[in-house]
C-alpha cells in the first residue's frame, strides 16, 4: 500500500486540486473527506493510518479546528490550510502542535506540495541537537519531530562527537555556543575535520549572542546561525533551507558523476575515483565489458529495448561486483570495473558475471532478449589509468575477435 495523504477540505474543487497535485508531484495515494463526519467515517474504516493530513481550519459541520484536533489525536502529522493570519489564529495553531500551516493565496498550492514533499523525505533525514540545556534540547526535538525528522541529542560537544560516530548518517547538527567540555565553536571545528559543508550542515545557536557571534560561527565552519529564543516558523525555515541546500548539492553531484540511465558511476567518476585508488595503491587489476551484438538489439527492438538491456546488465554488474570494486558505465555499451584483486582471484569473479549474464534473459514485450558480454582483463601493475584501460581494451578486442561471450586476460 502506498503512503497516503489525507485531505480534509469542504470545497470539492479545492480538494480535487490538492489531490491531483499530490498525486502528480509526489506519486502518493490521496484520501479525501469534506467534513468532520466524513473524516470520522474514513478513519474508522481505514486500514492503516495516513502518513500526513492536510486540513482546512474551517469545515461546514464543526467548530474551527475540530478536524485538525481529530487528526492530531490519531497521531497524524497535520498541515493546516487557513485564509486568516490573525495573531490569535497563529497562536492557536502552534499551540495545537501542527506540523505547519499554509495561508491560502494564489501560490498556496505550490507551497503546500513543497511542505508535503519535505515531510515525506524528512523521515529519512537524521539531525543531532547539541545543547547543555535539557529544556532547549526538548523544544528543538519537538519542533523537528513535528516535521518528521529522525532526532538524536547530546548535552555537550564531546557527547556530540560520540553521537556522530555512532550515527554517521546525521546530516544536520544544531549546536549551542556555551557548553562544558567542548563549546559550540570548538565542536564546529572538530566536525569540519571530518565532514565538509556539502555533506553535513551546522547551525549555531546562542541565547547570549552579540553581533560577532554569528560571524564567529560562520568563520569556524557553520552553515548558519540562529538566535535563541526563536519563533517556530523561523526555526523551521532555517532548518529546511539547510536541508534543501544539502539535497541540491547532492543532486548536482549525481548529475555530474552518475550515469543518468543506469544510475551507475559515470566515466568522470571512474577516472577521478580510479585515479585516487591507483595513487593509494588500492587497485591491482582492471576489466572492461562490452555487450555483444548490442547494435542488433537497438536495430531490431528499438532504443527503448536497448536502454532496458543496459539497465539489466548494470544491475547484474552492481549485484556481482559492486561490493568488490569500483564499477562504472564508460559510455554506450561499455562498462568497467577496478578491483583490488590479483588476476588469479579476479578471473573467477569476472567469469561468474559473464556466465550470469549469459544465463539471464530480459523479458521485453513478451519476448526473451538473450544477452552475452565480452570481457577484457589486465593487471595494472603501476600503470596509469589510461594505460590500464588501453590494455584492458586490447584484451576486450581479442575476446570479441575470438567469438565473444568470453574473458581474455
Amino acid at each position: 500500500m502506498l503512503p497516503v495523504i489525507l485531505v480534509i477540505e469542504g470545497s470539492e474543487i479545492q480538494a480535487r486540486m490538492i489531490g491531483d497535485r499530490v498525486q502528480k508531484d509526489l506519486g502518493l495515494e490521496v484520501w479525501s473527506a469534506k467534513n468532520l463526519e466524513g473524516l470520522e467515517d474514513l478513519l474508522h474504516r481505514a486500514q492503516g493510518r495516513p502518513l500526513i493530513a492536510v486540513s482546512n481550519l474551517i469545515l461546514p459541520d464543526c467548530e474551527p479546528g475540530q478536524a485538525v484536533d481529530m487528526c492530531l489525536a490519531e497521531g497524524i502529522p497535520t498541515v493546516v490550510l487557513t485564509s486568516s493570519f490573525e495573531p490569535q489564529v497563529r497562536k492557536e495553531l502552534l499551540k495545537k502542535q501542527v506540523a505547519d500551516y499554509v495561508i491560502k493565496t494564489s501560490s498556496s498550492l505550490s507551497e503546500l506540495t513543497a511542505i508535503l514533499k519535505r515531510l515525506v523525505h524528512n523521515a529519512q533525514f537524521e539531525v543531532l541537537i547539541v545543547d547543555d540545556s535539557r529544556l532547549f534540547r526538548q523544544e528543538q526535538a519537538r519542533l523537528l519531530k513535528l516535521f518528521r525528522f529522525v532526532v538524536f541529542e547530546a548535552s555537550n560537544g564531546v557527547e556530540a562527537l560520540a553521537q556522530l560516530q555512532a550515527h554517521p548518517e546525521v546530516r544536520l547538527v544544531l549546536t549551542d555556543l556555551e557548553m562544558p567540555q567542548l563549546n559550540g565553536l570548538q565542536l564546529t571545528n572538530e566536525i569540519r575535520k571530518t565532514y565538509p559543508k556539502d555533506k553535513l550542515a551546522i547551525i549555531g545557536l546562542s541565547a547570549y549572542a552579540d553581533d560577532e557571534t554569528s560571524a564567529m560561527f560562520i568563520k569556524n565552519g557553520a552553515n548558519d546561525f540562529l538566535r535563541k529564543p526563536f519563533l517556530q516558523e523561523e526555526f523551521n525555515c532555517r532548518v529546511q533551507q539547510n536541508v534543501e541546500m544539502l539535497e541540491y548539492i547532492q543532486e548536482l553531484y549525481l548529475a555530474a558523476y552518475q550515469d543518468f540511465l543506469t544510475n551507475l558511476p559515470n566515466r568522470k567518476h571512474f577516472f577521478e575515483a580510479g585515479g585516487q585508488k591507483l595513487a593509494n595503491r588500492k587497485a591491482q587489476c582492471l576489466a572492461m565489458f562490452d555487450l555483444d551484438h548490442f547494435k542488433q538489439i537497438n536495430d531490431q527492438w528499438g532504443h527503448e529495448a536497448g536502454d532496458a538491456v543496459l539497465c539489466h546488465f548494470a544491475a547484474l554488474l552492481k549485484e556481482q561486483l559492486g561490493e568488490r570494486g569500483l564499477i562504472a558505465r564508460l559510455g554506450g555499451e561499455e562498462f568497467a570495473v577496478m578491483l583490488d584483486e590479483s588476476l588469479e582471484s579476479a578471473r573467477p569473479l569476472l567469469e561468474g558475471l559473464r556466465q550470469k549474464t549469459a544465463e539471464s534473459a530480459l523479458l521485453w514485450k513478451g519476448q526473451e532478449l538473450k544477452l552475452t558480454v565480452s570481457v577484457g582483463l589486465t593487471l595494472i601493475d603501476g600503470q596509469s589509468l589510461d594505460a590500464g584501460l588501453s590494455a584492458a581494451d586490447k584484451n576486450l578486442y581479442l575476446a570479441k575477435e575470438r567469438g565473444r561471450n568470453q574473458l581474455v586476460g
